[in-house]
Parts: C-alpha cells; sequence; structure tokens
C-alpha cells in the first residue's frame, strides 16, 4: 500500500465523515426554542403552506443540494455498491462546500434501475434546492439525468458528465490560443466514450468544433461500429464519420487535439507522431493517464495536461475546479435547469480565470485553489441563467461575483 493511500485511509478513519451540520442559530433559552423550534417553525411552515417557493426563503433549500449515486460506477469496481460509493460523494460534498460555501449531503441508494434513482430524486427534492447526480453507470446515468432535467424546475447536474468537459473545453479555448488556432478549424479525436467523454463530445459540438473523432474500446465511432451502446450511436449519427472503426490510425492522422478519457497507457505514443503540427494532448484517464505528460512533450506535444492535480504536473485539469461554480450560480439566481448555454458560459468563465496576458504552453488553466475560478464561473452561470429566461430570482451583473467572492473569502468587493 503506497503512503498516499495510507494517509487517506487513516485521515478518513480519523475524521469519521468529512461532511456535518452546525447550527446557524443559537439555542440556550426557552426563547430560542420557541422560535427555532415550536411554536416558530409552523408560523413560518403556514407561509410555506401558501406559498411553496417561500421554502427559499425561509430555510436553507437555496443553498442545499443532494450528491446522489447508487454506486454503479466506482472506478475498477466491478460490481455496484451504494456503501461504498459513501467516502467519494462525502469527498464531492467537501468540495461544494470548500470551493462554493453550498451545503451539500451524500444520498447513497441502493436502486438498481434508472426509474428507481429517478422516482428517489422526485420524492427528496424538496428538501433542496439542486441536486448533482455522480457515480452511476454510464447509460443509465444519460436517461436519469435527462429525465430528471425535463421534469423537476430546479438544477440538475452531473459533474461525472459535465464537470470535466466543461473545464476541458475551457482549458482547450486557452490551449487555441497559445498555438494560434480556431476551434472551428481544427481535428478533435476524443479517446474514451463512456460518459465523460461524450459529454465532452457534444459540448465541444455546441461550442463551434466541426471535426470530432471519438474512439471507444473497439475503435471509432461510425454507424459501421457494431460494439456501440445507445449513446455512442446517436453520438456517432452526429458525428457524421463515414470510415472503418477499426482504423485507429485515421483516429489520430492530423488531429490537432487528444484528448483521453479511457484507461492507463491506452494511447500509443507513435500515434503523436501523426497529428498535426503543435498538437495539444489532454490525457485524462484516472488514475494514471493515456500517456504520461512528459513522454508527450517529449515526442513533440506543443502542449499538455493531466487529471493528476495532486501531483506536481504540468496543467491540472480536474471536474472540481467547475461544478462548485456552476451549482453556485444556479442557486444564486434560481435557476429552473442547467442548460447549455450556461455550461458554455461556465467554459468561459473557467478559461478567463487565467490573465489572458501570461498565458503559455504552461499555463491554460488556474491554479487548483485559485480564488478567482469559482466567482467568474459562478457570474457566468448566473448571467446566462437570467439572459435565458429560467433564473426565478435574477440578479444585476456582477452582483454573484461580488457575493460569492464574499461567501469564500470573507470580505466584501467594493
Amino acid at each position: 500500500m503506497s503512503t498516499e493511500w495510507h494517509r487517506a485511509i487513516e485521515l478518513h478513519k480519523r475524521v469519521k465523515g468529512k461532511v456535518t451540520v452546525y447550527p446557524s442559530s443559537r439555542l440556550r433559552t426557552t426563547d430560542d426554542l420557541a422560535c427555532n423550534y415550536f411554536p416558530g417553525s409552523l408560523a413560518v411552515a403556514n407561509i410555506i403552506d401558501k406559498d411553496q417557493d417561500a421554502s427559499f426563503e425561509y430555510t436553507g433549500r437555496g443553498n442545499c443540494i443532494f450528491v446522489v449515486s447508487n454506486g454503479s460506477s466506482i472506478l475498477n469496481f466491478e460490481e455496484p455498491n451504494p456503501y461504498a460509493v459513501l467516502p467519494i460523494l462525502e469527498g464531492k460534498c467537501l468540495i461544494y462546500k470548500t470551493f462554493g460555501d453550498i451545503n451539500a449531503f451524500p444520498v447513497c441508494l441502493e436502486a438498481k434501475s434508472a426509474e428507481e434513482i429517478v422516482q428517489m430524486c422526485r420524492f427528496i427534492t424538496p428538501t433542496v434546492g439542486g441536486l448533482n447526480l455522480s457515480n452511476i453507470t454510464s447509460v443509465t446515468s444519460f436517461r436519469i439525468l435527462e429525465e430528471l432535467q425535463s421534469t423537476l424546475d430546479i438544477p440538475v447536474f452531473s459533474d461525472d458528465h459535465y464537470g470535466i468537459a466543461v473545464a476541458l473545453l475551457g482549458a482547450l479555448k486557452n490551449a487555441l490560443i497559445v498555438v494560434g488556432k480556431r476551434l472551428q478549424d481544427i481535428k478533435i479525436t476524443i479517446w474514451g466514450a463512456g460518459k465523460a467523454g461524450i459529454s465532452t463530445a457534444r459540448l465541444l459540438l455546441d461550442a463551434g468544433a466541426r471535426q470530432i473523432v471519438m474512439v471507444n474500446s473497439h475503435g471509432i465511432l461510425t454507424p459501421a461500429n457494431p460494439f456501440m451502446n445507445q449513446e455512442q450511436a446517436k453520438l456517432a449519427e452526429r458525428l457524421g464519420i463515414d470510415a472503418d472503426y477499426q482504423d485507429l490510425k485515421l483516429a489520430m492522422s492530423n488531429a490537432d487535439v487528444f484528448i483521453g478519457l479511457s484507461a492507463k497507457d491506452a494511447l500509443d505514443p507513435d500515434y503523436i507522431k501523426l497529428m498535426n503540427k503543435e498538437p495539444i494532448v489532454f490525457s485524462m484517464a484516472m488514475p494514471e493517464p493515456e500517456i504520461s505528460p512528459a513522454l508527450a512533450k517529449e515526442i513533440g506535444a506543443a502542449i499538455v495536461a493531466s487529471s493528476q492535480f495532486w501531483t506536481a504536473t504540468i496543467n491540472p485539469i480536474a471536474s472540481f475546479q467547475v461544478y462548485p461554480g456552476i451549482m453556485r450560480g444556479a442557486l444564486d439566481v434560481r435557476a429552473a435547469a442547467i442548460t447549455t448555454k450556461m455550461l458554455l458560459e461556465a467554459a468561459d468563465g473557467f478559461a478567463n480565470s487565467v490573465d489572458q496576458n501570461r498565458l503559455s504552453p504552461d499555463h491554460i488553466v488556474p491554479p487548483i485553489f485559485c480564488d478567482e475560478t469559482t466567482p467568474r464561473i459562478a457570474e457566468a452561470v448566473a448571467q446566462a441563467a437570467v439572459e435565458e429566461g429560467i433564473a426565478l430570482n435574477p440578479i444585476p451583473k456582477n452582483k454573484v461575483y461580488a457575493q460569492t467572492w464574499e461567501r469564500l473569502y470573507g470580505w466584501r468587493i467594493v
């Protein structure tokens, strides 16, 4: 067992839960009891009974989310385990609180079907202002996400789908500025066609990319590939590639960007030599990348990035850099949904968290603990919701940025 694993295990044993509840109101006298509990709570219940939206004003609902999973998609786990996913969900809740000042709580479900998960999420929504789906097997998670987004009037998000997609788009925008290329002119190869890969491809297409080649464990996603699930087949139609699905060299030939969302050592280093000049290589597999950033640079990559934020890697990219800001902005304006426009604006907010005058091959993403990232993303997401007319609590420009800064860092921007 590595030292890092040992330290992590000891930490979890010591803290016994990474999230907890602290009172926001004192309880020292009978008057305190009367106001906070009974009959005070009944007085507020009567108000909410006449207007359920008042729950956002008189309770903690507006700053509370559930992070929901049935444990069916845990790295290197063969069988679903809703008990084993708890420390992972607690970690995400800790991220939400630390980086977004959002009260997030884990909800582990003993559920196997999409229908069961959807039903449970509907049952618990009166408690919260938003939902985050996590660690749910790929095809099932798409069905759940789409159904909940279409039927609930609160933001429903999946960090496994769009957290990494937003971060990758923002990083790619900055990388393209450095190498002097445009998104609409380049060829992008995505290696890995799970929920993160499919969601990234969709977002890149929505952002203006015109040529994307996606590879699953059997080959290129084309109508000729017989080894595709339902979501992969739908994406293959949208990508419109007419080629031999087994021609992986074709996937990499003349590519400007490689995005890996697959497995350790999945990329043959020689394939980088098939790419266009000044190639961009984002090897994002966890816990170890498709190709090491150092080797990719040695072979000729102009810009590299990976998901290994816990090491001294160049350009670390992680979903948790963006999802607290996305949910923060959505909650603050009480957005009724998370839309594509909000995700695209979040990517711009992430990209602009880096001083555009200081962009370089080794500096295309903000530092992990950058104090600009969440406020910028929250502001961008909030204003996108206002512009789309889905914000039930529209807020003037720059106010969400200022409020978020004050929440996180304890002082007001004048």
